[in-house]
Parts: C-alpha cells; sequence; structure tokens
C-alpha cells in the first residue's frame, strides 16, 4: 500500500515537473523564484525560532506563560517553593553554620545562664531548647533571641531541678544543627549562710540575737533581714535563709551592743561565706549603731556590777576595762 502511494507521489511529481519544462522559460523563471523566496522564507523562520530572534505570536499576546514554579528542599529537609518568570537563580537561603562550645550557670534555686559561640553571619536569631530532667527527655523550644546574641538567662525556674539546653541558629534558610549539649542544676531552695566573727576586747564570741541585713549594692533599704543569728565561742555561725536573685549585694552584720560593720559588693552565691575578722567595735550598749553620751551614761550607772551588757568584755564586772573600750570607740558609727 505504501509503495503504490509513492509510486503515485513520484509519477504525479514527474507529470509537473514535464508539464514545467514545456512552460515558456519566462513563466519557468517565475515558477522558480516564487519557489525560492517560499524556501528562504521557511528557513528565515526556522532560524529566527532557533536563535530566539521571534517568539510565537500565542507568547507576545499573551496566551503561552515562561513562569516557572519549583519546589524544592533545603538543607534541613524543609520543602519550599519559589516562582519565578525569569531565570531561576539563587533560591535556595543556606541555613547558619551551628554554635559551638554551649555552657550553662546554675546561678540560683531558680535561674540558669547559658553562653556560647556565634560561628555565623548570617543567622536572624538563636532557637533555645529546653529538656529536662536530662538531655535524653524531648526537647522544647523556650524562646527565639536576636542575631549576634551569645547569652540567655532562663529565669522562674524550679529549685534542684536538673535541665539541659540545646542552641540552633536560625534564619530564612531553616535551622543550623543543634549546638553541643549542655545541663545544669539548679539551686536548692535555701542558701547556706556560713558566718565568721570576732569581737572587740574578748576572746569568746558566742552571741545571740545578731542581725543580718542584705541590701542591693549602695542602698539604703534591706531586701532581707534576720536577727535571730547565734555564734558559737569561736565567732561561727550557720544558718540557711530564702535564695535571693543571683547578683552582689552589701551584707551588714551588727552583733547586740557592738558596731555594725559591712562586706560591700559580694555576689550572692551559695553556700555563701562571710567573714567578719577585724573585730566588731564595742560599747553600743543601746543599739543605736553610735557610741556616744547616752552608751557611757548607761555604763556608768552599771559601774562595779556585773552586768551583760555593760560588761563589753565580759569578765564579770563593769570597770576601768570597758570604759577604756567605750572611749576608744567615742563617737564611731556603725557602717
Amino acid at each position: 500500500m505504501l509503495a503504490s502511494k509513492l509510486k503515485f507521489n513520484r509519477k504525479n511529481f514527474m507529470n509537473l515537473f514535464e508539464k514545467i519544462k514545456k512552460m515558456p522559460k519566462r513563466q519557468q523563471l517565475l515558477i522558480g523564484l516564487f519557489t525560492l523566496i517560499i524556501v528562504a522564507g521557511i528557513g528565515f523562520f526556522i532560524w529566527a525560532a532557533v536563535t530566539g530572534r521571534i517568539k510565537p505570536f500565542a507568547a507576545i499576546v499573551g496566551q503561552i506563560s515562561n513562569t516557572a514554579t519549583v519546589t524544592y528542599q533545603n538543607s534541613t529537609g524543609t520543602t519550599r517553593t519559589a516562582t519565578s518568570n525569569t531565570v531561576l537563580t539563587d533560591i535556595v537561603t543556606n541555613s547558619p553554620n551551628p554554635v559551638s562550645g554551649l555552657a550553662t550557670t546554675a546561678t540560683s534555686s531558680s535561674q540558669i545562664n547559658l553562653s556560647w559561640i556565634d560561628n555565623s553571619t548570617d543567622e536572624t536569631g538563636f532557637k533555645i531548647e529546653r529538656a529536662t530532667p536530662n538531655c535524653a527527655s524531648t526537647f522544647s523550644l523556650i524562646t527565639t533571641t536576636a542575631a549576634n546574641t551569645t547569652t540567655y538567662q532562663n529565669t522562674g525556674l524550679t529549685a534542684s531541678t536538673n535541665y539541659c539546653y540545646q542552641v540552633k541558629a536560625t534564619n530564612a534558610g531553616g535551622d543550623s544543627m543543634a549546638s553541643n549539649q549542655a545541663q545544669a542544676t539548679t539551686q536548692g531552695g535555701t542558701t547556706t549562710i556560713n558566718l565568721t566573727i570576732t569581737l572587740q576586747g574578748r576572746t569568746n564570741y558566742s552571741t545571740s540575737g545578731t542581725t543580718l541585713k542584705i541590701y542591693p549594692v549602695g542602698g539604703t533599704t534591706p531586701v532581707f533581714t534576720k536577727t535571730d543569728i547565734t555564734t558559737d565561742a569561736a565567732g561561727h555561725g550557720t544558718f540557711t535563709i530564702t535564695p535571693l536573685a543571683a547578683g552582689n549585694y552589701d551584707f551588714k552584720v551588727k552583733p547586740s551592743y557592738f558596731l555594725t560593720q559591712k562586706i560591700a559588693n559580694l555576689s550572692f552565691v551559695n553556700p555563701l561565706t562571710l567573714n567578719y575578722t577585724n573585730g566588731f567595735r564595742g560599747g553600743d550598749l543601746n543599739n543605736d549603731d553610735m557610741i556616744n553620751t547616752i552608751d557611757f551614761a548607761q555604763l556608768n550607772g552599771k559601774w562595779g556590777q556585773s552586768d551583760l551588757v555593760a560588761d563589753i568584755n565580759q569578765d564579770g564586772i563593769v570597770n576601768s576595762i570597758d570604759f577604756a573600750l567605750l572611749n576608744f570607740n567615742w563617737f564611731v558609727q556603725g557602717q
């Protein structure tokens, strides 16, 4: 069948060719010129289409769109979609470099401080994730910090509880790999204070009713007061208090009938050691934190007697030794 068709077409072509040969020369020339123009035109349009010199008519009138939609996964496996009607370049934003050197410090019964090293320049922030009671537990996002941050204070925690942390740098490209894990246990529900004192004119430093007041650094209003501290003969006393917020404080101690002494700008830690070994000045018999005529009058009224208050050196009698101590501290005021 196909062979007969080819034969038929070839026969028709040969008949057409014979007819053209019999035409006058002028008609032959016109047919040849017309055929050349058609072939050249077809060749031109093929070349222009291939080289982009022309576009299909449908594209010109807006019937064909060259907008492309690309779905891809970034380095963390997150699926994203980008749409463009131009050449698609640089459509993937890399996630930032992971942080390193994560460290944790428990500063109180309710706070843990974090620090880390920022190894990227293109992060938009850092994701802080926490797990409890250990690093094998499920991590949950607790906050996202600003870019270029390298510390975080996690407050409002439970006393005597272990917390584990990891940090991820983040940007539009996704999250970095998690940092190393670091954990810390919040301090107990109480802070232990170890107090040591010495008293001027005495060798036995036992006291009862000694007062401790804790102030913000440079402040005048105490944030904590305890008035029932006792010390042994060596001047040692140990007790517990409710923890204060992490930071530095001024610590003032006043044994009864002695002037106040201060340890300034000391960090509140657990346990806390307070050493007052310079000798508290004696003679404040009325406990107004100043040695003056009121104290002298009280001592003078007990002269030659056994009195626990006026007998500053506690040798069993109020005498010239006690007067000498009071006189040495005359008009001195507590710190």
